[in-house]
């Protein structure tokens, strides 16, 4: 299980996403950071790595390498294919990271976590920062 509270290196800030584009539980927006494909998820709850910028606002952003054997994951949104293709179902049918080179799950109301497949790290989280309505990546876990 990830830690609850990562250790990041600091790296370049870079500019990945405006608040006002996660108006809804789920929104996300994929970018790249350090070389990485990556994604940002407004998720349901604090997560350990995350920021809660506002009221009822959390982000969590990930990896999408997955840390089997470094294929990009997918952002699978409906629960039934997450089910079926990942064996994985969420208790709540929110939306998980999926591997479809060995078919790892990776949940972000678990911080990451690996939960299904050959993947046993979870992704590693990527350190976030606001700054007037504006979301930076600043850093790696790791």
């Amino acid at each position: 299980m990830p830690s609850s509270g990562p250790t990041f290196k600091s790296l370049e800030r870079v500019s990945i996403a405006k608040l006002g584009e996660f108006p809804a539980l789920w929104d996300s927006q994929t970018f790249k950071y350090a070389g990485l494909e990556a994604i940002i998820v407004r998720v349901k709850a604090p997560q350990p790595g995350g920021i809660s910028p506002k009221v009822n606002l959390h982000l969590l952003a990930l990896s999408r390498r997955c840390t089997h054997l470094g294929c990009t994951c997918e952002y699978i949104k409906n629960a039934e294919i997450a089910q079926m293709a990942y064996k994985y179902r969420p208790e709540f049918n929110h939306p998980v990271l999926g591997c479809a080179c060995h078919f790892s799950a990776f949940d972000p109301e678990l911080a990451g976590k690996s939960v299904s497949g050959p993947a046993l790290e979870p992704l590693p989280r990527i350190q976030l920062e606001v700054r007037g309505g504006q979301v930076f990546a600043v850093g790696l876990e790791g």
